[in-house]
């Protein structure tokens, strides 16, 4: 109940707020990249995100198929986000540990623009969402989880964009954990439809532990409504020895 609670809050608070009336936009998703982008999908629009990831950590490959992002404007500047299970498949190189596969976690969750990017003004929005313990219990968490955050974007030229995110989750557990994160992701407009970025983030469980990650993509314009993208990442310090790549595409109607 708790949690019902936590999501209605957020309802209330996001659909409160004045919101702001953004031009037709270009296509822009919230994938490949980390950092969630300041921008909501304009009133009555649908966008789809969706694509696949593989990791590697030591003798450890997982293997994520679906990652699929349904976007929905309720009004101007306010985004309605579900995320649904995606496919895990989790297999090891040795007869040690049993290979495991199912269906992951599910979350709902809103996104609100709270000021619109002005020359050196950054367009700011906040960004949350509530985990549901829906999925396989081999692969998904078993517990509720609420996260929260603050997306920027800057404008620093026609063709080069700065993003950052600063954020939080809280894990409702028997015990409730948190953990936090920042990302930075600079953007950059190739032309011709194709776009990159180069990108760092940073997750802390108590700002004495860190796992810091950098990654780099490309996308690709090939119609209005559709763009397609890869990216190849890499862990640093304690967790150098993890690398993902991945690809996937958005639309939207």
């Amino acid at each position: 109940m708790r949690h019902a609670t936590i999501l209605a809050a957020l309802v209330i608070a996001t659909t409160t707020l004045p919101a702001t009336h953004a031009p037709a936009q270009d296509l822009v998703g919230d994938r490949p990249d980390f950092t969630e982008s300041a921008l909501a999908v304009p009133a009555g629009g649908w966008q789809i995100e969706a694509g696949a990831t593989i990791t590697t950590l030591d003798a450890l490959d997982t293997t994520e198929i679906g990652e699929v992002l349904v976007r929905h404007g309720l009004k101007p500047g306010t985004e309605l986000r579900l995320v649904l299970p995606s496919f895990v498949d989790v297999s090891h190189d040795g007869d040690q540990i049993d290979d495991v596969s199912g269906l992951g976690n599910a979350a709902i969750g809103l996104k609100q623009e709270l000021a619109r990017g002005d020359g050196s003004r950054p367009q700011v929005a906040m960004v949350g969402h509530v985990t549901l313990p829906v999925g396989d219990e081999d692969v998904a968490s078993d517990d509720t989880a609420v996260d929260l955050a603050l997306a920027l974007e800057w404008e620093l030229s026609p063709r080069v964009g700065l993003g950052m995110n600063v954020g939080g989750e809280a894990v409702f557990a028997d015990d409730t954990e948190t953990r936090q994160w920042a990302s930075a992701a600079l953007g950059l407009d190739l032309g011709a439809g194709f776009g990159a970025f180069v990108e760092g983030y940073t997750f802390t469980d108590g700002f004495d532990d860190f796992s810091s990650y950098v990654d780099a993509g490309l996308t690709y314009l090939i119609a209005p409504d559709w763009q397609v993208d890869a990216r190849v990442g890499q862990g640093l310090g304690d967790v150098d020895d993890e690398t993902f790549f991945g690809a996937g595409l958005v639309t939207r109607f």
